[in-house]
């Protein structure tokens, strides 16, 4: 899911003296993903294996917006997030839309995140002890990005 170069950064900043979660805040990942690289920093194969093939990713290239709108729609969903802040001494809560996607596919994840990456869509992933993904995108102006292009699950 990162590239080698992620990777490393993100090991020197820990061996320099962060711990996990603040390298994690400063990087965008995962205090796990961090961990694990300490010990093996390169991608095991099994990570690495299955791309999309040729045809299969000028495809997507081609269509980013088609492939997002079906994964959201498979495995994704668009809601209306909340949370309350103290705002004068009184809580107020607050609401936000947001998107997920879920998948165990590391690759579908990566196919997912490159797609949003190149139509400009900023996303943050979290790992799951179950071993599944959740992407998030909660940004405002990437939310109306979505808003603009996925449209309604039906």
């Amino acid at each position: 899911m990162y590239d080698q170069a992620t990777r490393e950064h993100a090991v020197a900043l820990h061996r320099s003296g962060p711990t996990f979660s603040e390298v994690s805040r400063s990087t965008g990942v995962s205090r796990f993903a961090i961990r694990e690289w300490t010990s093996r920093i390169t991608p095991s194969s099994r990570m690495t294996a299955i791309v999309l093939t040729s045809w299969r990713q000028r495809i997507v290239d081609a269509h980013p917006w088609e492939l997002l709108r079906g994964l959201i729609h498979s495995d994704g969903c668009r809601i209306t997030n909340w949370a309350t802040r103290a705002v004068g001494g009184v809580l107020k809560r607050y609401e936000y839309p947001r998107y997920f996607f879920t998948d165990t596919s590391t690759d579908i994840v990566r196919i997912l995140t490159g797609a949003l990456e190149a139509v400009g869509v900023e996303w943050k992933a979290v790992n799951r002890p179950s071993g599944a993904v959740n992407v998030s995108i909660a940004r405002r102006a990437s939310v109306a990005l979505m808003d603009a292009h996925i449209g309604p699950k039906h």
